[in-house]
């Protein structure tokens, strides 16, 4: 089957310092990968190339056999590339079930503006699936006790499930993570609850992660 992901010959030259140099590999749909290395090995430089943020200096690299080495972050993302900062990227104002709503926004089925204001049954019958989303996405992650709380007055590890939640609302092809940035160690224990589910969900064919323990390893 075709990859998810293709990677052939990625290099980053900061000045004379070489930080990826001359990677290539493949993602499949469907599996966990893990990329290890020590502090400095150069892997969130490889995600943010990956995700647009950084240029490469040489390489290229395919999202579903279309390129995407030159694509801006942004176009990745429609693209379906997911990816997880340290800083979650949320809200604080809206609420969980607010926050989620908006993230599953991309993929509503009517966006018309007009028809929203005019209470068209096409616009009610999208925000009823995106509402019907929102709480599938509450109870897959454990968020709904959350629900009507503002996303700035909760805790560090609970805002990081919620924009992880985010990213698959949109049904990402790949979801690129550095798990130390995403997770203290206190907070893998419960996240890892969370991948089982993900795991038995339909969504798991589009969200090969990367967690704690992965099946494979580069």
């Amino acid at each position: 089957s075709r990859p998810a992901l293709a990677v052939r010959g990625i290099v980053k030259r900061f000045g004379n310092h070489v930080a990826v140099d001359d990677v290539s590999f493949e993602v499949q749909r469907g599996v966990v990968y893990g990329i290890l290395g020590p502090n400095g090995a150069g892997k969130t430089t490889l995600f943010d190339l990956l995700s647009g943020f950084t240029a490469p200096s040489a390489g290229r690299a395919w999202l579903l056999e279309s390129e995407i080495t030159g694509d801006s972050p942004d176009l990745r993302a429609l693209a379906g590339l997911g990816r997880s900062f340290q800083d979650a990227r949320l809200f604080p104002s809206l609420t969980t079930a607010e926050n989620l709503a908006v993230a599953c926004e991309p993929m509503a089925r009517n966006r018309d503006p007009v028809a929203a204001a005019l209470r068209a049954p096409a616009s009610l019958l999208s925000e009823d699936e995106i509402a019907d989303r929102v709480e599938e996405l509450l109870e897959l992650f454990g968020l709904t006790r959350y629900r009507e709380m503002f996303a700035g007055s909760l805790s560090t590890g609970t805002r990081r499930v919620m924009e992880i939640a985010s990213l698959v609302a949109q049904e990402p092809v790949l979801f690129a993570a550095t798990i130390a940035e995403v997770f203290a160690e206190y907070e893998l224990p419960y996240f890892l609850d969370r991948r089982r589910p993900l795991r038995a969900h339909p969504l798991s064919r589009l969200v090969p992660a990367l967690f704690e323990v992965a099946e494979k390893d580069f």
